[in-house]
């Protein structure tokens, strides 16, 4: 940081990738001064997560396409056993494979920068999903990269190795793609938590102070939630709502 700041210090990491340089910022007796609303940081930190989830998901589109150009290329001009060796069915195959990741997981991408660009309810989940799927597609993308290119694809001369160690860097940069996954299934166990409201907060009839709290609670599930605009009845369950 230039010029230094008091009580801010800056940690150089070692990361796979050389070509992306990282970080630790450290801060320790820093002066700090608040940002937008008070009690609004919340709903910032939500927000800059996704986007950067995002914009990492785009950066891994074009990176995977481009490794699987140079695959097909050199698949055209390699020649073995008299023939270019992309003409081999077991190697079409492998581009095949590596192509429908790379159109799958690209769709995955668009619709996250869709969902930012609107400000959807969606970004989150969708952002977690392209996170999740251009990570898996870009690593796998850039292994078949290094096998097809055979020899050459594990020297230092070539480009292989930069995709490669990109593709792993990046899998691991703001959580691997086994926590994104799990990110959808976690809201989503939060917003039926939500809904599992005690009874006696919608109404206090329903439960006074004055009950014992070892007799059975009632709790509005969400079955009955999704009756709650007619008619719905509350369940009696014992202990708190699971």
């Amino acid at each position: 940081m230039t010029p230094p700041v008091a009580g801010v210090r800056r940690e150089a990491v070692a990361a796979m990738d050389s070509t992306r340089s990282q970080a630790r910022v450290v801060l320790d007796g820093a002066e700090s001064r608040l940002v937008g609303a008070d009690c609004g940081g919340g709903r910032v930190l939500g927000r800059v997560p996704d986007l950067a989830y995002t914009a990492l998901a785009a950066e891994q589109v074009g990176a995977a396409e481009r490794c699987l150009e140079l695959t097909v290329a050199y698949a055209q001009d390699r020649v073995q056993f008299g023939r270019p060796i992309g003409s081999f069915q077991a190697v079409k195959h492998r581009l095949a494979d590596a192509y429908v990741l790379v159109e799958s997981a690209r769709s995955a991408a668009l619709g996250a920068a869709f969902a930012a660009a609107e400000g959807s309810p969606e970004t989150t989940r969708l952002a977690a999903v392209a996170k999740s799927a251009y990570s898996d597609a870009f690593s796998a993308v850039a292994s078949e990269m290094i096998q097809l290119h055979g020899g050459i694809g594990i020297t230092w001369e070539h480009d292989a190795r930069h995709y490669f160690k990109r593709a792993h860097g990046s899998g691991r940069l703001f959580g691997p793609p086994a926590w994104h996954r799990g990110r959808p299934a976690a809201e989503r166990t939060r917003v039926i938590n939500r809904l599992r409201w005690p009874l006696h907060e919608l109404d206090p009839a329903l439960d006074p102070p004055a009950r014992s709290l070892t007799q059975p609670k009632q709790v509005l599930t969400v079955t009955d939630f999704e009756e709650f605009t007619g008619r719905w009845r509350p369940r009696s369950t014992e202990g708190p709502a699971r």
